[in-house]
């Protein structure tokens, strides 16, 4: 069961704007109060696609790039083999604007907020949230093309990378090293 949230981007830490792929390690961001961490940065393929994917048999947070800044962010959970559902939360944010938004699946909410970092610098974050059982659920969007994005996942609560994939550099990538990640297209 999904619980009622009083504002679609309670907490604003998370939304470090991605100026550059990795942020200074101990920088101070002055909207927020919080001191930023590095982030991990990533190459994703660009057109490559992950295969053999089984909603309901397995664990996972999908991140595709299609050229002309194409987007496809999905999540599945192996509730055919545990019992239990996922409960992902997931924000994207780009350094140029998020358009052309569409779920995908039956249950995922989505938020979209046009915002502006300390120096009045617009990008955007799309979050959306979804409790999954056997299905895949997630949202399609695009950017400015070859735009790289941030991804930040909560799977039930806690941040985890673990279960986030991608294609990068021809091979298949089985969980990022942290929670957060930055991924910059091959191509544009």
């Amino acid at each position: 069961m999904m619980m009622p949230m009083s504002s679609p981007l309670p907490q604003a830490s998370w939304l470090i704007p991605l100026v550059a792929l990795a942020a200074c390690s101990g920088a101070r961001d002055t909207a927020t109060g919080t001191t930023q961490q590095e982030v991990p940065a990533a190459v994703i393929d660009t057109d490559a696609t992950l295969a053999d994917i089984e909603p309901g048999r397995g664990v996972g947070l999908f991140v595709e790039y299609a050229s002309g800044g194409h987007w496809r962010v999905y999540v599945t959970c192996d509730t055919l083999e545990s019992e239990l559902g996922c409960q992902w939360d997931v924000i994207v944010s780009s350094s140029s604007a998020i358009t052309a938004v569409q779920t995908e699946g039956e249950g995922p909410e989505v938020w979209l907020e046009p915002l502006r970092d300390s120096a009045g610098k617009p990008y955007s974050a799309l979050r959306f949230v979804s409790e999954t059982t056997a299905a895949l659920e997630g949202v399609r969007f695009a950017t400015e093309a070859g735009t790289p994005i941030r991804v930040d996942v909560l799977l039930d609560g806690v941040a985890e990378g673990r279960y986030t994939y991608w294609v990068g550099g021809g091979a298949v990538h089985t969980g990022a090293p942290s929670s957060v990640i930055d991924l910059l297209p091959t191509a544009p």
